[in-house]
């Protein structure tokens, strides 16, 4: 029989991540969440503390839920981040902050799913 495959899961512990989780693991998947705040999940999930924004962060991340789960087979990038509160309530600055940091984490999720495993 085939190991589990392993299943990584940007931003995986709230809302679409986390349904995106729960439904791998029970299709039999080993699965990894990570995010900036995870909480701590229940088994069969694994969670990981990490903001995918930053690439050395991502690297590590990469090779440890790959060590913990046998192997990152497959990537879900569900990063990205949003402004919470009125439009009135952001300032412009805040606004491409937002913008910024959600280009950064969609972008540095998606160029490196599988990050320290392929050159």
């Amino acid at each position: 029989m085939c190991p589990a495959p392993g299943t990584v899961i940007t931003s995986g512990a709230p809302g679409i991540g986390r349904a995106t989780a729960d439904l791998q693991a029970a299709r039999g998947a080993d699965v990894a969440v990570l995010g900036p705040d995870v909480p701590a999940v229940d088994k069969p999930l694994h969670g990981y503390t990490a903001d995918v924004s930053h690439d050395t962060v991502l690297r590590a991340a990469a090779d440890t839920t790959a060590d913990g789960l046998g192997g990152n087979d497959i990537p879900v990038n569900n990063a990205g981040s949003g402004a919470v509160g009125t439009v009135e309530d952001n300032t412009d600055d805040g606004r491409r902050h937002e913008r910024d940091r959600r280009r950064r984490v969609q972008l540095q999720a998606a160029r490196r799913p599988r990050a320290g495993h392929h050159p």
